[in-house]
């Protein structure tokens, strides 16, 4: 059955008729596949409305089906929903289901969760696939929950399911594949089995064909991939070659991966330095693009993403331009002068990079706004701690004291004196 027409319709309804139908037919695709258990029902209690629970393979998933913009899709939605699933009986799953695409700190409460039991199915492309059927939605969520269980990878993209190699419904294995299909399972098995290098470089010189589409179906599944040495070897082999043949559009997929949610996926250290020395030429405005994304976890998450940051960073830090540098300064200014930070770590030595170049050149008025700023939201905290009936000048020592000590580093780079710069600011505030 197509459900394209049906489709199509939704965009033309009012918000709320529209969640409703897109819902309908979520379920409408569910029940074709026999899998639909109940839709839009209310526990016994009446306390929770559900809308829809699928059986597959011997579990059962409860449904929550979302088209919402960003300003009304907020997390508290989320939560609610995992709630429901974690009031039923042990083993019980969810599938959340949105049309629009999530934030990455909406992904990282699944992901964070105590208990595991969530997967999630978002975006246009993810969602169209779908409903066009270049997915058999049976098959993509036992792959989905698969990967979460083995990979705690909560999204999965129905591009990676499409394009991985497997055989996956007794239907598709009846059907008889073509050239190109099987060239490119040549190549995938000869990767991930035991190959050697050297027959692995025999079947890439004897499989490859440039309409392969090889860059965007290896990016696709690179998270699927398991890098032991011998796998390892043979991805930079096959890098190598896509460098070689398809640079440009390896370049174009790559950005659009880096620019993406899943950002974080393609930060491998051995994968990034492997980039380096090809000088990937990216667009300047993917460029800051990707920039803007993947420095949206300084001081923000963990201090391994904030490594990762500066690993998709320095695939084409060489090529920087004095504008961008300046807004990195900005950026890793707290990691450069942050003394809890040991230098061991990726993001204090890509700081120390940074600032190292600009050292003697008086970076100040590049990161001036950011100081003041800092220093208001210092006076502020200061005054919150002092004890009620304290006198402007206690304020003030406390609030110097604060400052020099988070800041001192800077100002000794470039030979400033700290206390005058806070007097002529201070006054201001």
């Amino acid at each position: 059955m197509s459900y394209r027409k049906t489709y199509d319709q939704l965009a033309n309804l009012k918000p709320v008729p529209r969640g409703n139908a897109f819902e309908d037919l979520i379920n409408k695709i569910f029940e074709d596949k026999g899998i639909l258990l109940k839709s839009h029902y209310r526990t016994k209690d009446g306390q929770q409305e559900i809308d829809s629970a699928i059986l597959i393979y011997n579990k059962i998933f409860l449904i929550e089906v979302k088209w919402e913009n960003e300003d009304t899709l907020a997390a508290s939605k989320l939560y609610s929903f995992l709630g429901k699933i974690n009031s039923k009986i042990e083993g019980t799953l969810g599938i959340f289901i949105s049309y629009n695409e999530l934030k990455q700190n909406f992904i990282n409460s699944v992901r964070n969760g105590i208990r595991q039991n969530c997967i999630l199915i978002h975006g246009q492309q993810n969602i169209e696939d779908i409903i066009d059927e270049k997915v058999d939605i049976e098959d993509f969520i036992e792959y989905c929950f698969i990967q979460a269980s083995t990979r705690n990878v909560v999204e999965i993209s129905t591009s990676e399911f499409i394009l991985l190699p497997i055989i996956k419904s007794k239907k598709k294995a009846s059907q008889q594949t073509n050239a190109k299909t099987k060239n490119w399972l040549t190549i995938y098995n000869s990767l991930v089995g035991k190959d050697s290098v050297q027959n692995f470089s025999a079947n890439i010189a004897a499989y490859y064909t440039s309409d392969l589409e090889l860059s965007k179906k290896l990016l696709d599944i690179y998270n699927t991939l398991q890098f032991d040495i011998p796998t390892k070897v043979k991805f930079n082999k096959l890098i190598e070659k896509l460098i070689a043949e398809e640079k440009d559009e390896f370049t174009s997929i790559l950005s659009q991966k880096l620019k993406g949610n899943d950002w974080l996926s393609y930060a491998d250290e051995h994968f990034c330095i492997l980039l380096q020395k090809y000088e990937l030429d990216f667009h300047n405005d993917d460029r800051k693009l990707i920039i803007e994304n993947v420095t949206s976890v300084l001081g923000n998450s963990s201090w391994e993403s904030e490594n990762k940051a500066t690993y998709v960073i320095d695939i084409f830090y060489a090529k920087l331009t004095k504008t961008e540098k300046e807004s990195l300064l900005i950026k890793f200014l707290e990691i450069y002068c942050d003394k809890t930070r040991m230098e061991k770590f990726p993001q204090k030595q890509f700081a120390q990079k940074l600032y190292s170049e600009h050292k003697n050149k008086d970076y100040l008025p590049i990161i001036k706004t950011e100081l003041i700023d800092d220093l208001k939201a210092i006076k502020i905290l200061e005054e919150m701690h002092l004890k009620e009936g304290f006198k402007q000048l206690e304020l003030k020592d406390e609030t110097l004291t604060t400052f020099a000590r988070k800041y001192h580093k800077i100002f000794e780079d470039n030979s400033h004196d700290i206390k005058a710069f806070f007097e002529e600011e201070y006054k201001k505030l």
